[in-house]
């Protein structure tokens, strides 16, 4: 029995049909396919830069807070070296001012006792230098004594100059070795250095000059 061709035809038309959609997908496979692709990268590269973006928003956020904390610390840094600096200063004047009044509290009685230690080297050596009938030397004798007993107790005797004193009125009352004129004379004029040596290094300690000092053996030696 045959068929009719209508019917052959009517039964192959949903093939017919359907071979042209799946070209058109295959076709279109590729193409999307590749955008995929596209937008994957794009994705990833965005990605990738947010990341880096991230990491250098980090990096530069610990810069900037450890830069601040060292301005912070150099600026404490530098009010307390101000402030340490200011206060030394302030004590140093302090301290100027202090030693200025007390220099001038002090004024007189050093200005009395350099009075004193001269007056004592020049009598000294008026008495060495003059002959026992003299009427200057016999005056001189009275005022060394006068010293001898009071004011020279003023004196800040830091190198003894006491005991060249005592020494100096022992010859005067010609007591061993001045019992005799020409010892007494010869010894008067080396007491009389020697007391001068040492009035000057008092003065050299009691004022801080330096250079007036003691020497260290002022003992006569016989002629």
């Amino acid at each position: 029995m045959a068929i009719p061709e209508d019917q052959n035809d009517s039964h192959q038309d949903p093939q017919s049909t359907a071979q042209p959609e799946e070209k058109n997908k295959t076709q279109q496979d590729p193409q999307t396919t590749a955008q995929l692709e596209k937008l994957q990268l794009e994705i990833a590269d965005l990605r990738w830069k947010v990341r880096w973006v991230y990491k250098v928003a980090q990096v530069t956020s610990i810069i900037v807070a450890i830069v601040a904390v060292f301005a912070f610390l150099w600026n404490l840094y530098q009010f307390n070296d101000q402030q340490r600096r200011n206060a030394q200063m302030a004590e140093e004047a302090k301290k100027k001012e202090a030693d200025a009044v007390d220099r001038e509290l002090k004024k007189p009685v050093r200005e009395r006792q350099l009075a004193i230690t001269f007056e004592i080297s020049n009598i000294a050596a008026t008495i060495a230098a003059r002959p026992p009938e003299d009427e200057e030397r016999k005056k001189a004798e009275t005022r060394f004594r006068e010293l001898y007993m009071g004011p020279r107790i003023l004196l800040e005797d830091k190198t003894n100059i006491y005991q060249k004193m005592i020494e100096f009125v022992d010859c005067l009352d010609k007591k061993e070795p001045c019992d005799s004129e020409s010892w007494q004379s010869w010894k008067l004029e080396q007491l009389s250095q020697h007391l001068t040596n040492r009035c000057r290094g008092g003065l050299g300690l009691a004022w801080d000059i330096e250079g007036l000092d003691s020497p260290k053996d002022d003992n006569p030696v016989p002629p």
